[in-house]
């Protein structure tokens, strides 16, 4: 027997990546999506980070409001005696730490927005989802991003960083040393050669 449709009306395909509950449509949630900022003509545009395939470099994840909300609150207090880190070249700082992001680098968007059922239906399969933002994304560094993967919410199996760096790099921002005098003492994100070589 075919499952009643009607009984689910209301809810989305997607669920909240802290509690994983079932999202609904128009209901305020957050969708996290891993972004690189560009400036170009002293404006700033956040393009997707994908990779050579056109894939999502990390997987975008949507959250609950409140479920989000929890976890601001203790990244606040987490990050509330350690200065930011300043960056020489920055065109964004972050939302929890303060913390400057360059341009090209890796950071998360969180939008705020409300899932809607799509107005076309591209396949066999019905009629889609789309997320509606309502206002500009809150914008997080690399190594806040960490901290909540690391602490309260795994989005990403390894982490993210920029190249393969640790969270002590992350949170100095080794690359950009590499990017302006090509060294850097650490060896986290190069390939260490195995005893037998």
């Amino acid at each position: 027997m075919e499952p009643d449709l009607t009984s689910i009306t209301g809810v989305t395909k997607q669920v909240c990546a802290q509690c994983g509950e079932a999202l609904e449509f128009t209901e305020e949630v957050f969708l996290l999506q891993i972004v690189r900022a560009h400036e170009v003509h002293g404006q700033l545009s956040l393009h997707l980070a994908l990779d050579d395939n056109g894939d999502f470099l990390y997987e975008p994840h949507f959250i609950h409001f409140k479920c989000w909300e929890e976890i601001q609150e203790e990244l606040e207090e987490e990050l509330e005696n350690e200065p930011p880190i300043l960056a020489p070249y920055g065109v964004i700082d972050c939302k929890s730490c303060g913390g400057g992001i360059q341009p090209s680098e890796v950071l998360g968007a969180l939008a705020l927005g409300e899932l809607h059922l799509s107005k076309r239906a591209p396949t066999s399969t019905g009629r889609g989802e789309d997320f509606e933002e309502a206002g500009d994304p809150f914008l997080f560094c690399v190594y806040c991003l960490n901290l909540v993967n690391d602490n309260w919410l795994e989005f990403w199996k390894d982490g993210i960083s920029e190249t393969g760096e640790c969270m002590d790099c992350i949170q100095s921002r080794c690359w950009r040393l590499r990017a302006t005098i090509h060294e850097c003492p650490c060896l986290c994100h190069t390939e260490v050669p195995s005893e037998e070589e």
